[in-house]
């Protein structure tokens, strides 16, 4: 009996240590085999960090684990992720490997992984990365270079994963998150059944920025029959949940050898229950939605038929019917009743868009007793859109918290009153036969009051009135006010109606008046951990192209992040995705400041701007808290009492802030100053001890003019002179925006300003300068060369006796900061100029690819061609063989 334990024991080692073993013996196989297979089919950057196997997890078969599995795409889709699997579990069948035949799998577990699917607005998507082979490369490839894996599937499961699926095409985004998919059932099968189980905690979808569905809750039972000969796949009773409203569909999709889609599907809503249809509203199924009474019925049912291929799309058919609803909350004393909607969208199919039309005869509810009603029709969306509807009612603003429950502290008032109507066709506007378009009525915004959460300010509008005409859209009135901050405009839209349908140019202008504005408070504040706590956030705000439009402006006060603009007057254009600024006048910093600009957007990827600037009399050392540019390159600024005048051409890029890149501004200007006095200031400190001359700590200095260029990031200086009491000093150089300089400063000093301690450090330059060969001797005017580098903060200041006069002096520095300046310009074009080679070369490479795609499309059609030219040859050749043949007879 001992014997028997004993070998039994020993057998459970020997298979235990196999179980180990085994996978080691194989892994190196499987991984070479998962790679090859990879690199063979797949066009973009496919990596992963390690391979587990396991004989353990799934006996008899091999588990393989791989982990930090990335698809990155390359272009068009360059450094997208197509695919982020943390984890990827699957089973694989031991005895294909035993054999040393293809491998099979049998199982795979994707868990938390992202999926993010792409399509460009030109149709190109992010997932087509499979290596295209010609059809004469897959005949002349040998069977041994067929895949090593087959894919024999009974399982694969998904969990607490997210899919993203962005559509530029069709302006359609899908995002859903912590997904969780089961497929089950034999794909091994020619015809098979499978059963699928879907869940996400949120979906949100959107189609043309407009939210369809938000975080809503959904789940996905559907059975499936695939026939895989024939390509079929068959959906029965399947059912998908979005949050309590239930859909029912069924149907078929086809993919025959013709590459066409055939599809064929139905779907209705599985019950009547009006609240099923409210849980879809996201402000409705975020309160306690068992618990509001309702009534009526809401049906949803439609199709989706047809083919789809490169010329056709299916024809589908929306309806929705809601009949005599009503919804109430418990706590409160109103509800909303008579919710009546009828709706429909149909499309036979085909490629002629212009067949969709658009029913929507009714739409009305009782808001608290108000009436609100519309109804809407469209035809011939593409050719000649037709129009017809109307807009008639009113909404207490006092009333929404009657019948819906607000959040704490939102208690609107006021009152919206529409009564609009348009009738007439597209073509009409375009041709400016305004007589034959009906669109008239008003809007109407009454006493409006509300606490406005995300600025934590209260909004006013006493009055605001809209009228519409075919020709144009009126403002007649508008008072706005926002705490201390006030707003009055009136102003008119032209082409409304093309710019709202179509792809027409809005025209306009507004004239805008003011007491008082803070454009700082009116912004909301955005979480951001890297900023300041007093910081607003912004982003680069995008300006429309199909806008034309004029603003006059006259803004008693307006602040702007802590900068105060008094009598501040001018015009705005907005055209061509470009902001352009026209003769604004402003007082600012006790001066006033004339300002002429331009912010573009046109390249999507980088904002820009330029501006011309002319400041009069404007504080020095105001300045300095003041404008960031300054900060940033004249630090001196803040040292400095007076005031200045400059002219100023500026050209620069913004961040995402909306401040200036500062090493790309480019442009220069001049600068002159009063008197001025200049105390403390670190640069004139190192000088002042290294000459042992304190009285240059403080500076009482006549008027300044200099000019200045930027260039590459950095401010130069050309040659300009500073006087203090009978002391000269021609001074140039530049300094960055990090605040680091090189500066030069040829200094004449009377001899008769050094006293006892200046003269020991004169006597000292005059010694070194001596002990290098030379025969410098002191006159009455002393010459002195500072060369300053380091930064303005802590400067490194070198102090040399001059060499010759200080003409002489001056003249050999201007030539050698005008050689710095040119070669700072000259590195600035060398940079253009690659970075627009560059540019070239991309966009050849991209033509040459459409080139080649177009040659190789052309090829192919040439190719089937020639091979349909040979099959009806061969049968004409046969008919007439099988003439001759039974005429022989």
């Amino acid at each position: 009996m001992k014997k028997f334990f004993k070998i039994s024991g020993i057998i459970v080692a020997l298979i235990l240590l196999l179980m180990i073993i085994v996978p080691y013996i194989f892994k190196d196989k499987i991984v070479a085999v998962v790679k090859n297979e990879i690199n063979k089919n797949i066009n973009a950057n496919v990596d992963f960090n390690r391979v587990g196997l396991s004989l353990f997890r799934n006996f008899p078969d091999i588990s393989v684990r791989l982990t930090e599995l990335s698809v990155i795409n390359n272009e068009p889709f360059e450094g997208d992720t197509l695919a982020y699997i943390p984890t990827l579990h699957a089973t694989i069948d031991i005895m294909s490997v035993l054999r040393g035949d293809d491998i099979q799998i049998k199982k795979v577990n994707l868990n938390n992984s992202f999926i993010n699917l792409l399509v460009k607005s030109d149709g190109r998507a992010n997932w087509e990365i499979m290596k295209e082979t010609d059809e004469t490369d897959i005949e002349a490839t040998p069977e041994e270079e067929s895949s090593s894996l087959l894919i024999k599937l009974k399982k694969f499961t998904i969990t607490n994963s997210k899919f993203v699926y962005d559509d530029k095409s069709l302006a359609f985004y899908l995002l859903l998150e912590n997904v969780n998919h089961e497929l089950s059932g034999d794909l091994t099968l020619d015809n098979t059944t499978l059963q699928t189980h879907t869940t996400a905690e949120k979906l949100t979808a959107s189609y043309e920025g407009i939210r369809v569905l938000q975080e809503v809750d959904a789940e996905l039972d559907s059975p499936l029959d695939i026939d895989f000969n024939k390509f079929l796949f068959t959906f029965n009773n399947s059912e998908l949940r979005l949050n309590q409203f239930f859909l029912l569909f069924e149907g078929t999709f086809e993919m025959p050898d013709n590459g066409d889609y055939v599809m064929d599907f139905t779907y209705s809503s599985k019950r009547t229950d009006f609240k099923d249809f409210l849980s879809l509203i996201p402000v409705m199924y975020a309160t306690d939605l068992k618990n509001i009474s309702t009534a009526g019925n809401a049906i949803i049912n439609g199709n989706l038929r047809g083919i789809y291929n490169d010329d056709s799309y299916p024809g589908f058919e929306f309806n929705a019917l809601i009949n005599n609803a009503r919804f109430h909350y418990p706590d409160l004393p109103k509800s909303v009743d008579e919710i009546n909607i009828n709706a429909s969208i149909k499309y036979p199919g085909g490629i002629d868009f212009d067949k969709i039309e658009v029913d929507v005869p009714n739409l009305s509810l009782f808001l608290g007793g108000n009436k609100l009603s519309m109804e809407l029709f469209v035809r011939n969306p593409v050719s000649d859109l037709a129009l017809k509807g109307k807009i008639d009612g009113m909404i207490n603003l006092s009333e929404i918290g009657d019948f819906y429950p607000l959040p704490n502290g939102e208690n609107p008032q006021g009152k919206i009153t529409a009564n609009i109507s348009l009738d007439g066709k597209m073509s009409t506007i375009e041709k400016r036969q305004y007589e034959a378009f009906n669109f008239d009525g008003s809007l109407l915004l009454d006493s409006f009051i509300m606490r406005s959460a995300s600025i934590d300010k209260t909004i006013e509008i006493a009055k605001a009135q809209l009228s519409f005409s075919p020709r144009f859209v009126n403002l007649s009135h508008l008072d706005l006010k926002v705490d201390n901050n006030d707003l009055s405009a009136n102003g008119k839209l032209e082409n409304f109606i093309p710019y709202l349908l179509s792809d027409g140019v809005l025209k306009g202008n507004l004239q805008l008046n003011s007491n008082n504005f803070n454009i700082t408070d009116l912004l909301p504040k955005t979480e951001n951990s890297d900023l300041p706590d007093d910081t607003v956030a912004i982003s680069p705000v995008k300006i429309p192209d199909n806008i034309e439009f004029s603003v006059q402006a006259l803004f008693k006060k307006l602040i702007f992040d802590n900068i105060e603009l008094t009598n501040t007057t001018g015009e705005m254009l907005i055209v061509d995705q470009e902001l352009i600024l026209k003769r604004l006048n402003m007082e600012v910093l006790g001066g006033t400041m004339f300002l002429n600009g331009k912010y573009d957007t046109r390249d999507s990827t980088q904002a820009k701007a330029e501006l011309a600037l002319n400041l009069n009399q404007i504080d020095i050392q105001k300045s300095y808290s003041t404008f960031g540019t300054i900060n940033k390159f004249a630090p001196i600024a803040q040292k400095t009492d007076g005031k200045f005048n400059t002219s100023l051409n500026i050209k620069t890029l913004l961040d995402n802030q909306m401040m200036p890149v500062y090493s790309s501004m480019n442009g220069g200007g001049n600068l002159k100053t009063t008197n001025i006095i200049i105390e403390n200031f670190s640069i004139a400190n190192k000088i002042a001890d290294l000459l042992k001359m304190p009285d240059l700590k403080r500076l009482l200095m006549g008027p300044v003019n200099l000019s200045y260029e930027f260039v590459n990031g950095k401010v130069h200086l050309k040659p300009f002179e500073l006087s203090y009491q009978d002391i000269n000093a021609n001074t140039l150089g530049w300094i960055s925006f990090d605040q680091t300089i090189d500066f030069e400063m040829a200094i004449t000093i009377p001899r008769t300003k050094f006293g006892g301690a200046a003269n020991s450090v004169l006597e000292n330059l005059v010694n070194e300068a001596n002990k290098l060969g030379t025969s410098f001797k002191l006159g009455e005017k002393v010459n002195i060369t500072a060369k300053i580098t380091g930064t303005t903060s802590d400067p490194v200041v070198k102090i040399m006796p001059g060499n010759g006069s200080g003409k002489s002096m001056l003249d050999d520095m201007k030539k050698r900061a005008q050689e710095e300046l040119d070669k700072q310009k000259q590195k600035l074009e060398d940079e253009a100029r690659k970075e627009l080679e560059k540019r070239k070369a991309e966009a050849k490479a991209q033509s040459d690819k459409i080139l080649a795609d177009a040659d190789k499309q052309a090829a192919q059609i040439i190719n089937e061609a020639q091979k349909q030219a040979d099959a009806i040859n061969r049968a004409a050749q046969e008919a007439a063989d099988k003439l001759k043949a039974e005429a022989q007879k």
